[in-house]
């Protein structure tokens, strides 16, 4: 086996173990986000209960207004439990990602996100921005890239990871952790909705 093939496959196992390990930290976040959720679910099952039942008991002087104000305290204590355990679920998971960003791994994550940005965006040199810290991956960077690539550092970029646009800025390409950490943000928005019906 060629000393390249050997490197190609020693970046494809670092490669492998760093989205292995992505992958474990989002379903433990998972995980820890099923699990609040069915206690937080549970307790506000119970605390309804009490509401709908002190609300039944006054109901025979004003039935109406006292069970809207019940659904509708419900409702704002459901809310405001579920936008604190997505904060609690994501500031954990940010803390795991920036951790990692500081691991021995990282630099094959950035091996492996220059890969993708090279196969997401059209043949020849292009801008990648990278965060301040980062920049001293930039010599082991520059061979993954196309010559002419131009890197530079970006203060919006946080957690790390690398963010790359044609020379035209037509065609971009976001392979940031900040990205992914937002994206999987608005995913557990979308799918942490606690029924009160």
């Amino acid at each position: 086996m060629s000393e390249q093939d050997h490197l190609y496959s020693f970046v494809a196992s670092i490669r492998t173990r760093a989205e292995q390990e992505s992958g474990a930290i989002l379903t433990e976040a998972e995980q820890i986000r099923s699990a609040e959720l069915e206690a937080e679910r549970l307790l506000l099952a119970k605390e309804r209960e009490k509401i709908m039942n002190t609300a039944r008991d006054e109901a025979q002087k004003d039935a109406g207004r006292l069970l809207s104000e019940a659904v509708r305290t419900s409702a704002a204590a459901i809310s405001e439990k579920q936008l604190a355990i997505r904060d609690s679920v994501i500031a954990r998971a940010e803390s795991r990602i920036a951790e990692f960003s500081e691991g021995e791994e990282y630099p094959a994550f950035l091996q492996a996100s220059a890969e993708r940005l090279c196969k997401a965006l059209p043949a020849g040199a292009m801008r990648v921005f990278l965060r301040t810290r980062d920049l001293a991956y930039v010599e082991m960077l520059t061979p993954l890239f196309p010559e002419g690539t131009v890197f530079a550092e970006d203060a919006s970029i946080r957690l790390g990871g690398l963010r790359a646009a044609s020379p035209d800025g037509r065609v971009t390409a976001d392979d940031t952790l900040d990205t992914h950490l937002a994206e999987q943000k608005r995913r557990f928005a979308e799918t942490a909705g606690l029924d009160i019906s």
